[in-house]
């Protein structure tokens, strides 16, 4: 089992939560 997906989707969220934080 290789999560890649779930790995990118975290990224991904965690992208999305640090720019609402540092908006540019």
């Amino acid at each position: 089992m290789m999560p890649v997906i779930e790995c990118r989707r975290f990224v991904d969220t965690q992208v999305e939560i640090d720019n609402q934080q540092r908006p540019r």
